[in-house]
């Protein structure tokens, strides 16, 4: 058997103000590398879960989480 390991440049993040933006950003960014290597070889590919599914909890505590965030003063490991 032959193995190739790639080893890419670092996928830049955005680090903005606007963390949703941020996150929402940063996964397009990991998705479409994600989306490149599947094209090249789609036949290594095999997905088992639903990725996208709806987590309503999950999206609640999210805006919830947002909108302490605001308000909050930024922790140390939060940018400034």
């Amino acid at each position: 058997r032959q193995y190739r390991l790639e080893i890419t440049p670092p996928i830049p993040m955005e680090h903005t103000d606007n963390l949703r933006t941020d996150l929402i950003t940063n996964s397009q960014r990991c998705q479409e590398l994600i989306e490149r290597w599947v094209r090249e070889c789609p036949g290594q590919w095999l997905w088992f879960h639903r990725r996208w599914r709806e987590r309503k909890a999950l999206r609640d505590k999210w805006e919830a989480g947002l909108s302490r965030q605001q308000t909050a003063r930024p922790g140390p490991l939060q940018q400034k």
